[in-house]
Order: structure tokens, then sequence, then C-alpha cells
């Protein structure tokens, strides 16, 4: 994927931001506009300011561009064959990805003893913006009958709260936290419809889900909780003996069946005592369409916690693949550089005075105002000058002028390009020996590992 800000992109950014300044001039809001270019066709209007010229230069970072490892909870690349260029770049919706709660109610989850309490939502995180689990009680706020209290400690993937003592009875219990709102892990299929549609398939990534907690070997039916499996992806089953106990693999079609619909049938008697987890992907319903709003726009709906960027590169049939992980990763290469913009903007009116008076209200809003959010865009203004005053002539009959105020702007943007550390998924068979000892029992399990295959990045 590849972010360019360049001259469409910053081009039609400045002139928002001219517009945007003009409308907090209380005299000038209504009738004042910034122009890209004048029509041929059109009457030139009598005030109002013109972007009459742009040029750019290339400052390189280094020898080959490497800036560093992208490290987020998401990443696009192609699907197959298709060029993979509708979707020009994906990101996390940061300011989405948590969202706050203050001061709820949970009074009514207190535990038998009043010892403990339960969240609304799960997946407690440790502040704004953050995917990452609470990791301490004070990433949350607790008052028990007003009084703030501090909490013996916190369970983030259920958002069970311990406290110290019990709870009196008849006394209400407040929490605010912070929690993650963003959808399932997995690998979101885009395929374009149109230039103004898409549609999505999800392939949802589930890591060790509990099977069965403690096993007696003489299961002979197990069930997975999501539908309809992938089984021709990557699948496993394996036991453990505790949570950091190595992991036993149990081998498909000598220890166990699973079909589609989750049902996994034990083919093998499991030890006894070993819990049993599984790892795999199965597919969620359809979604869309889409609506895709013109070129340069945004979609924050199709997958919750990211922001899909579209171009003027969107194309009929075109496919691209969304891997969206649970936790923020080392997930692409980051090339990259900067470009260094020269805008000139000609602000012209038949007055003098009023000429005058727009060039100092442009320069002085934009540079005081707006120079430290555009920052955060990746544009930063560097220069922001009235660099010169002029006449031309309006009506040669007449005498009538137009009087003229350049302003000067010097703005570096960035380029990014992102090669995702994704392999070409294939598929082949890779025999592999396991030991665990339990007790006086030797487990010897042999299992097929579904390895990928080394080549371009993309998804097939």
């Amino acid at each position: 994927m590849l972010e360019n800000n360049l001259y469409q992109v910053i081009k039609k950014r400045m002139l928002d931001e001219m517009n945007d300044s003009l409308r907090r001039h209380p005299v000038y809001r209504g009738d004042v506009k910034a122009y890209g270019k004048y029509h041929m066709g059109k009457e030139r209007p009598q005030v109002g300011v013109s972007l009459v010229n742009v040029g750019s230069s290339r400052e390189t970072l280094s020898p080959d561009d490497t800036l560093g490892d992208l490290i987020s909870m998401v990443v696009a690349t192609r699907v197959g064959n298709c060029p993979g260029t509708s979707v020009e770049w994906v990101w996390e919706n940061s300011a989405n990805i948590s969202k706050y709660v203050k001061d709820e109610v949970a009074t009514g989850t207190l535990s038998s003893d009043r010892m403990s309490f339960s969240t609304s939502h799960p997946y407690v995180t440790e502040g704004p913006q953050s995917p990452n689990p609470a990791s301490n009680v004070g990433q949350i706020r607790v008052y028990v009958g007003g009084k703030h209290q501090i909490p013996r400690s916190i369970e983030a993937s259920t958002g069970r709260v311990f406290l110290y003592s019990p709870v009196p009875a008849n006394t209400e219990v407040l929490v605010s936290y912070y929690y993650k709102d963003v959808d399932p892990p997995g690998f979101y299929f885009i395929e374009i419809l149109d230039k103004t549609s898409f549609i999505m398939t999800p392939m949802f990534s589930v890591e060790e889900e509990l099977v069965a907690p403690k096993v007696t070997g003489t299961e002979a039916i197990l069930q997975l909780a999501n539908t309809p499996v992938l089984i021709d992806y990557v699948l496993s089953l394996y036991l453990r003996w505790s949570p950091t106990a190595p992991r036993v693999f149990l081998d498909r079609n000598v220890d166990y069946t699973i079909l589609e619909d989750g049902t996994i049938t034990i083919l093998t008697p499991l030890p006894a005592g070993y819990s049993l987890y599984a790892s795999y992907r199965w597919r969620g319903d359809n979604k869309g369409p889409y609506t895709i709003d013109g070129e340069y726009s945004f979609n924050t709906e199709a997958i919750k916690g990211v922001v899909l960027a579209f171009g003027s590169r969107v194309e009929e049939g075109d496919k691209v693949c969304v891997v969206f992980t649970d936790k923020r990763e080392r997930c692409a290469q980051v090339k990259g550089g900067h470009y260094i913009m020269n805008f000139e903007w000609k602000v012209f009116s038949r007055d003098p005075m009023t000429t005058s008076e727009i060039t100092d209200h442009l320069v002085s809003d934009i540079w005081a105002f707006r120079k430290e959010p555009l920052r955060s865009e990746g544009i930063t203004l560097q220069e922001v000058t009235g660099s010169g005053e002029a006449e031309s002539s309006y009506d040669d009959a007449t005498q009538a002028m137009y009087f003229e105020s350049t302003i000067s702007m010097e703005i570096r943007t960035e380029w990014k390009l992102f090669i995702p550390y994704i392999l070409k998924l294939k598929q082949y068979r890779d025999l592999t020996q396991y030991h665990h000892s339990y007790g006086n029992t030797e487990i010897v399990n042999y299992t097929t590992i579904r390895a990928p295959e080394l080549g371009y990045p993309t998804i097939v």
C-alpha cells in the first residue's frame, strides 16, 4: 500500500484550509472563496483567492528510503493476481479503538461474597487509543458508596474486578473504564463491485479457544464455538497440562476428525487431566454493499477499528485483503521520504484595503491556528508569508484595476510505501514429532503443520 501526499491530495487539503479560514472571518465568510483554476467560460469573481502555482522537490531520508517497521493492528495486501490498488491505504481508527464508560453502575453484578463485580463490557483496556488489556488497577476507577476505592486486581478479558473487602449492603458501586470496541481479528476480503461500492467477506481467526477445560479420556464428540469452520485452512487442536506447559498437537484423521459445522469426533482417546485447545479460522457472513463516497474518501464502517482510504484507482472486480490482528505487532516494512512543496496564492479584489485585510487574515490565521493540527496529518507548514503586491487590469476601457497580493507557502509532506510481512499462503505437509511426559506415560504425537511458502506478499 502507498500513502502519497503530493499534488492532488495537498492541493485539495490546502484549498479546504483556505476556505475554512475565510469562513472564520465575519466580514468575508459569505462571499469570498478560494479557487483552484478559473473557468474560462465564466466571469472572473470580483474578490477571492486563487492558487496560481505549485511546485515540489524530493527530500530523501535514507539511501534505500527505509524508515523502519510499522507496529499496528492492521495491514493490507492484494489478493491473487488482482492489482490491489482500489484501497490506497488502511490505518487504525485509533480514536475509536477503545471507548470510555463513566460511572457505570455495577452493583447488580456483585458476587455472592460481594468481593467482586463485572463491567458490562469485557476486554478492558489500559486507556484511550489502546487495544492492550488493562495491566494494573490504576487504569480503572471504582467508587463504593461515593468513595474512591483501589481494587485488588482486574481480569481484563472478562471485565471482572476484585476488591479487598466486601461491599456493604445497600451500597452503590460505580466504575469508570476503557474497553476495546473493534471487530474480531482475521482476514477481511474486500471486493469492488463498481466505482461506488464494495462488499466484504470476513474470515475470522480464533487463537487458543478452550474446547474442553479438563479431558476425562472418554470424550467422543466435542464442539467448536464458531462455524462454519474453514477446515482447509490453518487449523490445529492441541493439549496442555497448564497454560504455560508445552503444546501437544493432535493429528487430524488419526486423533480426530472435524466437520465444517465445528463437530470434532475423537478417534484416539485423549489423556485425562489435560485441557484441549483449538486454533482455527471460520467464515463470517458477507457484509455490504458499502458506499465509496467518491475519490479521496474514507470508510470507517466496514471494519470497526479500521480506516479504509479510497483514491482515484478504484477498479471494478479488484480485491484487497485487510489483515486485522488482536494486538499491535510488527506487520510491515515502511519505506518513505518527504516532499518540499511550494504554493503560490493570489489574493485579489477591487479594493486595495480589502486585498490587504484578506491577506493578513489568511497568513496569521493559518499559521497560528492550523500549523499544529496539520502537523498531525503529516503536513508541516514551514513558512506562510505575504510576499508582494501588484495590480492587474479588470477593464481596459474604464481603467478599472484588480489589486492583488501574493501568499507563499512552503509545506513539507510525506510519502510512505508499506510492504506487508505476509507470506504467500500455500499448503504443504510437514511431519513433526512431539514428545511430552505426563507422570510415567510418554505421549508421542505426529501432526501435520500447514506451513507458508516464501513469496510475494499476497493472499491466494
